[in-house]
Order: structure tokens, then sequence, then C-alpha cells
């Protein structure tokens, strides 16, 4: 499992999309091409030469992103901020990365959105909370593949006091007891991430991807 970073500054984020700064799905469907390549070749499996330009990102039923063709890897992508990322792995997985900034209704959006011992966790814990619980409710439903659709007072990643490794729904499915979340915050101390996966694998590399392989 590795994790791909892409840092889109001034000079290289995509033109067309200025206002905040996020790639456009063409510009992150190349990233994680290239990121695949890499994956390929770091976790030594198979690229045929006939199929090294002719990888397709394409998109489920339900909207989440897959490889034409490969059946064997997965990724999810994020971006926030200046930063583009991309979790790569040969299991499912979802990833959420962000970049903290301030929300003056951050409360207001966790006692909405958030179950009430989220909220709880919210409130003795500020900001940084919130985040910490945003992103591994977001790596969550990108786990599943459901998006928002999912309901994220359905589920809890933590309690009043701390954060889960496990995954609680509010009604048990046992199709589901075994969903891990990880957060890390590795990167920078002003971004919150964390991925989710069955197995609970740690993340084994994490790879800068160089400004001359953008598109």
């Amino acid at each position: 499992m590795h994790l791909y970073l892409y840092p889109i500054d001034e000079t290289n984020k995509d033109t067309e999309n200025t206002e905040n700064r996020f790639p456009s799905t063409e510009y992150s469907n190349h990233m994680a091409v290239l990121a695949l390549k890499d994956f390929i070749c770091r976790a030594g499996l198979v690229l045929a030469s006939a199929e090294r330009e002719k990888i397709t990102v394409l998109r489920d039923s339900r909207g989440k992103p897959y490889f034409e063709g490969r059946n064997d890897i997965f990724f999810s992508v994020s971006h926030s901020g200046n930063w583009w990322s991309c979790l790569m792995a040969e299991e499912e997985v979802g990833f959420d990365l962000e970049v903290i900034r301030h929300r003056k209704n951050f409360e207001g959006i966790a006692a909405r959105f958030f179950t009430e011992e989220e909220y709880q966790y919210v409130l003795q814990n500020g900001l940084s909370g919130f985040y910490e619980i945003w992103v591994r409710k977001e790596a969550y439903v990108k786990y599943l593949g459901t998006g928002l659709s999912e309901g994220l007072r359905t589920f809890s990643v933590a309690t009043k006091e701390t954060l889960l490794q496990e995954v609680r729904h509010q009604q048990e499915d046992a199709d589901r007891k075994c969903s891990y979340i990880i957060g890390f915050n590795e990167i920078s101390s002003e971004i919150k991430a964390a991925y989710c996966c069955k197995s609970g694998n740690a993340i084994s590399q994490t790879i800068i991807l160089a400004p001359d392989q953008r598109p």
C-alpha cells in the first residue's frame, strides 16, 4: 500500500480551475495513472507494454473510480489546498486528506452530520478534532464507494474521549465489522489524513510525484 502526493503550486496547478486549486477530473486521472505505473513497478506486478498507453480510469454506477482491466489494484484520490493525493493498494481502500482551514461553524457542522459521541469529541478537541473525524468518515464512505449517500450519522469513528480504529455502526452490519480506519499526521502539522481498508495494513511507502510528471 503506497501513498502518492503531488504538490500543486501556482506554476503547476490546473489553470482552468484556479478558483479552488482542485485539479480537473482529467488532470486527476492522469496523475492516478502515473501513480499506478509507479506502484506496479514497486510492487513487482506486471504491466504489459501494450497496456502502458491504454490505461483508463472509469467509474462504477456509484461513481467510485477504478482502472479499466486492472481488478487487482485499487486506489482512492483526495485533494485539498495545494495537495493532490492518491492511495494505491492491492485491496479496496478509501483515503481522505484535508488541509486544516479555520471554520467558524465547525461545531454546527459536527452537530448536524456527526453522531452524538463524535460531536462531543469535537467539543473537547476543537477544530483539530473536527478534521480528525471528518477525514475518517470521508475515508470510510470512499472505501464503500457510496459517497455521502451512506449517511454520516449511521456510523461512528470516535467515542466522546478517543478516536476509534474500527468503524462502529449504529446498526451492526456483519460485512462491515472488519473495516479499519487509520489516521495519520506525518505529512504536515497542518494536514489531517486517514484511510480505510479491511486488512488494517499500514502504508509502506509515501512517494512525492515530481512536478515534471504533470500532464
